[in-house]
């Protein structure tokens, strides 16, 4: 492997988080090239239209909803989420909204009917891209969760930028990379991802801010979003690299 890093002229990381590790195996850092991910066309043209275009999506619950979209695996931290939600439960105004599927949903309607969780932890199934800006907009914060392991905390997780495209506060039950871009956008919340407890009590504390400061935190988001991860951005990078070949 470190012969190739020695051959290629230019390495892609699409996380900062990798750009130590490469330093570490011996690259360069001049060959060190940050390319994040950027929002998926039918997100991020979602957010022009989800005001005047009907998208068919089920009725959400009332109340305040922390929604989760994506894969439902192994490395989304999903038991310690279900844990903070299980300890929020005599909350009926807090809801907790995941879409997508994975090898972890049928642990998770498990774990939702044998703890009597049903009235506040929703499990939706999967919908077609197009429509996750219309959830999103019903959403009061999204959240992103991954397990507290080093790969992990390398790696931002794309549906990081599909948040910040939506313009809504992120609540992050991760470490490393990800937390470092909640942080440095001021968009959000991390909260120790190994801790229910503390997950659980972050939950609350948001649920009780008033509309206004999360309208404020999602605008931070957005604009962090146009900054840094819109598909032209990372094309004029490919670009500058393109004309000093």
């Amino acid at each position: 492997m470190k012969t190739y890093y020695r051959r290629d002229k230019n390495i892609f990381i699409a996380s900062r988080g990798f750009r130590k590790m490469l330093q570490d195996r011996g690259v360069e850092d001049g060959k060190i090239i940050y390319l994040p991910n950027w929002c998926d066309d039918a997100v991020d043209e979602g957010k022009n239209v989800a005001s005047n275009k009907v998208v068919a999506i089920p009725k959400l619950p009332a109340g305040f909803i922390l929604m989760f979209a994506g894969n439902l695996g192994e490395a989304q931290n999903l038991e310690n989420v279900l844990k903070a939600a299980q300890v929020c439960r005599e909350d009926k105004n807090l809801h907790f909204v995941f879409l997508g599927d994975g090898r972890k949903k049928l642990w998770m309607d498990e774990f939702v009917e044998s703890k009597g969780l049903s009235d506040t932890v929703h499990l939706l199934g999967r919908y077609p891209s197009s429509t996750m800006m219309s959830f999103f907009q019903k959403a009061d914060v999204l959240l992103v969760s991954l397990k507290n392991e080093m790969v992990f905390n390398m790696t931002l997780p794309a549906k990081v930028q599909s948040y910040m495209a939506a313009g809504k506060p992120i609540m992050g039950v991760l470490k490393g990379e990800g937390a470092d871009i909640i942080a440095e956008s001021e968009c959000g919340w991390s909260v120790d991802p190994g801790n229910p407890q503390a997950i659980a009590d972050t939950v609350r504390e948001i649920s009780r801010l008033p509309k206004e400061k999360l309208e404020e935190l999602g605008y931070k988001a957005y604009s962090y979003y146009r900054n840094h991860f819109t598909k032209d951005i990372c094309m004029d990078i490919l670009e500058i690299i393109n004309m000093k070949a």
